[in-house]
């Protein structure tokens, strides 16, 4: 998510609390409806303000469930007598409010519905929780904590202030946030994440894993194929196997690098510390000069572009490869 998405999030967030206030939750109402499907499902639901939950159901039926609170009453009544639920077959809409009726209210739902489902949630302000799906999922929230588990297509996770959690997707993955940390955990493709302050970890990716954060510490286990990881402020971490001619990449503004390589890798290492040590466990052979400052040269000499490439580069701290 680009720097102006994530603000515009976390405006839209603030905009909505600002709005609202904390003497809205006067009153509450709710509805529940339940609709029939027959075949993949594709579902939009939306809020301005509340949390949105949605996860795996019984086949051939959509079950929703919404609890309302404001301070207005007849506000409050009239969403529970026309509710925002519109379906065309398998295409299911929810929360859409027109005109002032979306005013001073939050609306937080609860929805099951088949496996197969492909889903958007966006709040402005609230969680969003996915789980157990065999679509694409993509969630988003101005303020609030994302969690996408158990995901069998695409991921996509967006809060412009909060933590996010995705585990168990089938596909690729991206995530981001503002402000918070970031986990995923097992992805079957590529992952993406990047955090303008907050810490990263990634395990068991079987795709190229490529991570960025503001300022805090990234860790990156069981890496699967290449890596780039850069942090402005804090320690990286890199473990997994490198197949030949991937790249694993680390970049710190003021931190440590720390690199586990398996012992029989082939790699081309390029090393470069502005201040701190360059220390490996594994045998090197040097290229050309030896500085204290810069290491290159190879693990298990091989001829230039055969081997994998590892680079490693943090104006303050140490590296290290074991």
């Amino acid at each position: 998510m680009s720097c102006s998405r994530v603000a515009f999030l976390g405006l839209l967030g603030a905009l909505t609390l600002a709005v609202a206030g904390f003497t809205w939750a006067q009153y509450e109402g709710s509805f529940q409806r339940t609709l029939s499907v027959s075949g993949p499902v594709q579902m939009t639901v939306q809020t301005g303000s509340g949390a949105i939950v949605v996860r795996r159901g019984a086949a051939g039926v959509v079950s929703i469930r919404a609890i309302i609170r404001g301070r207005d009453q007849d506000q409050i009544h009239e969403i529970e007598q026309h509710p925002p639920v519109e379906q065309s077959g398998n295409i299911i809409e929810i929360g859409r409010l027109s005109g002032d009726l979306g005013r001073n209210i939050a609306i937080s739902y609860e929805i099951t519905t088949p496996a197969a489902t492909s889903v958007k949630a966006s709040s402005g302000s609230g969680s969003d929780t996915v789980t157990g799906l065999d679509g694409t999922v993509r969630a988003e929230t101005g303020s609030g904590r994302v969690e996408l588990r158990q995901i069998g297509g695409d991921a996509s996770a967006e809060t412009g202030s909060g933590g996010v959690a995705v585990s168990d997707v089938r596909a690729a993955v991206r995530a981001s946030t503002g402000s918070g940390s970031i986990e995923i955990d097992r992805a079957g493709g590529a992952a993406r994440a990047s955090a303008g302050s907050g810490s990263i970890t990634v395990h068991g990716v079987q795709g190229e894993a490529r991570v960025a954060t503001g300022s805090g510490s990234i860790q990156v286990t069981e890496a699967a194929a290449g890596v780039h990881a850069e942090t402005g402020s804090g320690t990286i971490v890199i473990s997994g196997s490198l197949p030949a001619l991937a790249r694993w990449e680390a970049q710190s503004g003021s931190g440590g690098i720390i690199l586990h390589v398996p012992a029989q890798t082939v790699a081309e290492v390029d090393l470069y510390s502005g201040s701190g040590s360059i220390d490996s466990s594994l045998p090197l052979t040097v290229r050309g000069t030896i500085n204290r400052h810069e290491l290159h040269g190879f693990l298990h000499e091989t001829a230039p572009g055969r081997g994998a490439f590892i680079i490693a580069r943090t104006s303050s701290g140490s590296i290290r490869i074991d």
